[in-house]
């Protein structure tokens, strides 16, 4: 609702003359909006976070933004193709950002503690003048092609398991063995948290989004 609320200030799509540019600014003014909204919740306490990943898609480009480790692939003739990359404290330009406002990355986290560099919430790394976990996303835009077959939103409890590669072979697979004109993208998504938790024993919370573009062969 952010999103859209920061797009029609900017007049709409139908009004645009910049399609790109207002929606990348509209994404990261949403994020902002967001993380302001979470951050100042009453019922919500000081140490709560959360990574997200979003796409939005718009004629024939997808947008992907991201906070965080949650993350977004696009199947691409059969390999997947990254739209996002986890916010690792450890990530060089991650490493760089937090030094510079005054914090320390150890053991691959922030003050040694949290495990993202970007996220919602978090409160107690971003109540000084610099913040040290900011809630800018990333934004990256592909133009999707006839190869492109489907889109996977998951959080890392499920890429704690399942490599990029490993997840994308799961959904072909899944949806192949299915007829053509019932396949079936919620059962196949719905196998898929099922076996991240169950039979390779995920220790995190698992969420999985799958959006189709057309049928797996």
């Amino acid at each position: 609702m952010n999103f859209i609320h920061c797009l029609h200030e900017k007049g709409g799509l139908d009004r645009s003359r910049a399609v790109h540019h207002d929606i990348c600014d509209a994404l990261t003014q949403a994020f902002l909006l967001t993380d302001d909204s979470f951050l100042n919740a009453p019922e919500v306490s000081s140490g709560a976070g959360c990574a997200t990943v979003c796409v939005t898609i718009v004629g024939a480009y997808v947008y992907c933004a991201n906070l965080g480790d949650a993350r977004a692939l696009l199947c691409r003739g059969g390999r997947p193709l990254a739209l996002s990359d986890d916010h690792k404290p450890d990530r060089a330009d991650e490493v760089k950002r937090i030094e510079a406002a005054g914090g320390f990355v150890s053991f691959r986290r922030v003050l040694g503690r949290l495990a993202v560099s970007r996220a919602f919430g978090d409160k107690e790394y971003k109540s000084g003048p610099h913040q040290l976990v900011i809630a800018t996303p990333e934004i990256r835009v592909e133009r999707l092609t006839s190869d492109d077959e489907f889109l996977l939103l998951a959080c890392d409890g499920l890429f704690d398991v399942f490599t990029n590669q490993e997840a994308c072979d799961y959904v072909r697979r899944e949806l192949q063995s299915m007829n053509g004109n019932e396949q079936d993208p919620q059962a196949v998504v719905k196998k898929l948290v099922d076996d991240a938790i169950k039979e390779r024993h995920s220790r995190d919370n698992v969420t999985a989004i799958l959006l189709t573009f057309k049928r797996t062969l």
